[in-house]
């Protein structure tokens, strides 16, 4: 069952969580069930704690919150060093990692204390994304370098670097017997290895080719049968992972899907778009079943232009100069990202 829904935000608007699914796969009418209120800036990352209910969310204001997400209190907070770009909680909720505009560093807190334990250097320029294993072991990260890294928490040393996408690596997800990593890009493609075996060190990963557009996201579903992807070109992929071919191509969002996440099962997918708009699908009836304004307002009207210097695509709300995606920025230092 997918018990509960949390969409980021445009500036200055809050964490919106949502309950679309009951028990019994009921759906009710997508009620917020609560908003929480604490950033100055775009909300742009967010992670669950199922067992304790609790979320965590990273900004551009430069601060990571753990909320209770029952209540909305805040129960913790913390200033971070740049703009933070991802953020993460481990699925024991004992620990966080984050990262942000900083070159190539990620931080690892333990919630317990409330202390900075690590501080790792591992990429030569900024992270986009970073995700724990399911059994909290290890921590894969992405960057801009066009790499994905996964490192072992514990020993805090680098287990694997995994090179071949051209463009930069947008999202990661383990499958949830761990066996399996998938990374996504902006160079159109997701890039599947089994880690546990290390067979794509002799046949290479599996390569998956069917966006025509930035990849965003990717998840794993629960039972490691299949995996999502989504991205730029307004589809929702759904891969057969025994076959690495794919299943079913969803259509419905008007503007950029951001992320893509699994229920419990293979049936329920969710994703959520610069259109405003959070769907669930159906994968097994070829359909969206609930569709939901996330933001509980007009959507602010983002608009595409190309980079001056990749010649990628990239959103805004107000046309920077020069016409420069936020990644290329970052090699700007004198460059306001904001």
């Amino acid at each position: 069952m997918i018990s509960q829904l949390l969409s980021g935000s445009v500036p200055y608007m809050p964490i919106i969580v949502f309950m679309p699914l009951v028990m019994n796969q009921k759906f009710s009418n997508g009620a917020k069930v609560n908003e929480l209120r604490g950033h100055s800036h775009n909300i742009v990352a967010c992670s669950v704690d199922e067992v304790e209910n609790r979320l965590l969310s990273g900004s551009w204001d430069k601060s990571i919150i753990l909320w209770d997400s029952s209540s909305g209190k805040k129960l913790w907070q913390q200033q971070h060093t740049s703009l933070v770009t991802t953020c993460h909680l481990a699925t024991d909720g004992k620990q966080l990692a984050v990262s942000g505009t900083d070159k190539g560093i990620y931080y690892l807190w333990d919630l317990r204390s409330g202390i900075l334990v690590k501080e790792i250097n591992g990429h030569a320029n900024s992270l986009t994304c970073c995700r724990f294993s399911h059994d909290g072991l290890n921590l894969c990260t992405c960057s801009v370098d066009k790499l994905a890294r996964v490192w072992d928490v514990r020993m805090n040393r680098s287990l694997l670097t995994l090179s071949g996408h051209i463009n930069a690596v947008s999202s990661c997800a383990f499958s949830y017997n761990n066996h399996q990593l998938c990374t996504a890009s902006w160079d159109k493609t997701v890039r599947v290895y089994d880690v546990a075996s290390g067979a794509y060190r002799l046949d290479g990963p599996h390569v998956l080719k069917n966006h025509d557009g930035i990849v965003s996201g990717c998840d794993f579903s629960k039972d490691n049968s299949l995996m999502a992807s989504c991205g730029y070109d307004l589809n929702v992929n759904i891969w057969n992972m025994n076959t690495c071919e794919l299943k079913s191509c969803f259509k419905g969002h008007s503007d950029w899907i951001q992320d893509v996440n699994f229920g419990q099962g293979t049936k329920w997918v969710v994703t959520c778009a610069k259109d405003g708009i959070v769907r669930i699908w159906n994968t097994e009836a070829g359909s969206h079943f609930y569709k939901g304004n996330l933001k509980g307002q007009k959507n602010l009207g983002l608009e595409v232009a190309k980079c001056e210097k990749c010649e990628r695509m990239f959103s805004f709300i107000s046309l920077p100069e020069p016409c420069l995606c936020v990644f290329c920025r970052l090699k700007r230092p004198s460059d306001s990202l904001i």
